[in-house]
């Protein structure tokens, strides 16, 4: 099989920490979407996809129902699995953010709290906001809700002293870095940002209701004073079934 061929030799490989049918179908559903699988031709079997990915069976029909459910393909008994007519997305269901405005939704959203806590010992936010690794630091995670859906969710972290100046109010605030300026007494000069992708962990998976190992959008912000001292770092997810990321 072609397309067999061609995955073989670009396969990712998968995270073993994580489900590996939820990993197997996010590869599939990405390949089904963009084209590479077209609608009425046939994914690679159970055994060739066993093969590929170098997992057990179970694992790749658990995949293969996972797409079933989403009316992405039709599975016959002793012929294979076939890829469906996709069906039409409603674009306008999509929130639309502006790249500018990643980090900072618009309020065509609802921002809920989710909850609040302290990092100890030592990782990357403390490099990221140049702290000793075993300074405290103080984290509130914000969920962007359209509708009663969570489309995204972001983890901001602060230096610990900053923490009893802020209620719950301001940490839903829409502009965490005015709402910090006014409440800490922050002045921010620049931002060191990044975008890119991930594989939802399961924690994020449940918070976000998606399912695990789907591709989610990463994005990260450190808010930098105007010496050029980090302020502020936040770490933030989207889905990609329900943003559309514009200029």
């Amino acid at each position: 099989m072609d397309n067999l061929g061609s995955a073989s030799r670009l396969a990712p490989r998968l995270n073993r920490n994580f489900s590996l049918y939820h990993q197997i179908e996010a590869i599939l559903l990405e390949q089904i979407v963009t084209g590479e699988f077209a609608p009425g031709t046939q994914l690679p079997t159970e055994k060739e996809l066993c093969d590929l990915y170098h997992v057990s069976r179970p694992t790749v029909r658990q995949a293969l129902v996972g797409l079933e459910s989403q009316n992405l393909v039709r599975r016959e008994q002793g012929r294979g699995t076939f890829v469906l007519e996709p069906v039409r997305r409603d674009r306008m269901a999509l929130e639309k953010i502006a790249f500018s405005r990643l980090l900072e939704p618009e309020k065509l959203t609802r921002i809920a709290l989710q909850r609040t806590g302290v990092i100890r010992g030592h990782g990357d936010v403390h490099a990221n906001l140049g702290l000793p690794k075993d300074a405290e630091i103080f984290y509130f995670v914000r969920i962007f809700i359209l509708g009663t859906t969570p489309i995204g969710a972001a983890k901001v972290h602060l230096p610990i002293a900053f923490s009893d100046r802020l209620t719950k109010s301001d940490m839903i605030a829409g502009d965490v870095h005015q709402m910090l300026e006014e409440r800490c007494g922050f002045r921010f000069g620049t931002t060191d940002c990044g975008v890119g992708a991930v594989l939802a962990q399961p924690f994020y998976a449940e918070m976000l209701g998606c399912q695990t190992g789907v591709p989610l959008i990463h994005a990260r912000r450190t808010g930098l004073g105007g010496d050029q001292r980090p302020l502020e770092h936040t770490e933030l997810l989207f889905r990609t079934d329900r943003c559309e990321i514009i200029p």
